[in-house]
């Protein structure tokens, strides 16, 4: 999978853009799988529902300057983490929410993409090419998990967008 392409898709001309790479995004160590489920939930609606900002970011700490190393926000972005998941977003229907993670030893496809499809209420299945899902609450979600290497364990973005926002109507 070219992650590179994923993340440019992914992205959809978000301000706040997906990492072009593994390798370009923040420095993350592993984090648990319930804590990057988590942050798919924290981030479902963010782009639809901005009202709903403080609730949906309950638990999760700001990041400090040295934590946004690698992660490409407008000046007007939110970074905030927690348990080495990391979510950039920016509310509004141009804006857009992105989870960034490591996966732990206990990240396990065959659970985690049912437990996806459950948080954002669509079908998300393992894709050579991620493709964009549309949501029922009208945003687009965009997987971007790369393989387990037998030397690196599986990178994962998870990028939500408003299907309304200037960009999405580009076709970008």
């Amino acid at each position: 999978m070219n992650l590179r392409k994923a993340a440019m898709l992914g992205a959809l001309g978000l301000v706040i853009a997906a990492p072009a790479a593994a390798a370009d995004g923040p420095d993350l160590q592993p984090a648990p799988q319930a804590t990057i489920v988590a942050g798919a939930e924290a981030c479902l609606g963010s782009t639809i529902d901005p009202s709903g900002q403080t609730a949906r970011f309950a638990g999760w700490t700001a990041a400090t300057p040295d934590q946004k190393k690698g992660v490409n926000v407008d000046s007007d972005g939110i970074v905030v983490h927690r348990d080495n998941v990391m979510i950039a977003f920016k509310t509004g229907t141009d804006g857009g929410c992105v989870v960034m993670a490591t996966a732990a030893t206990d990240f396990d496809p065959a659970t985690f993409y049912p437990q996806i499809s459950t948080v954002v209420g669509a079908r998300v299945q393992p894709a050579e090419t991620p493709t964009p899902i549309t949501l029922p609450d009208g945003e687009i979600f965009i997987p971007v998990i790369s393989p387990k290497t037998s030397s690196a364990a599986p990178k994962i973005i998870l990028v939500f967008a408003n299907s309304a926002s200037k960009f999405a109507k580009k076709g970008n």
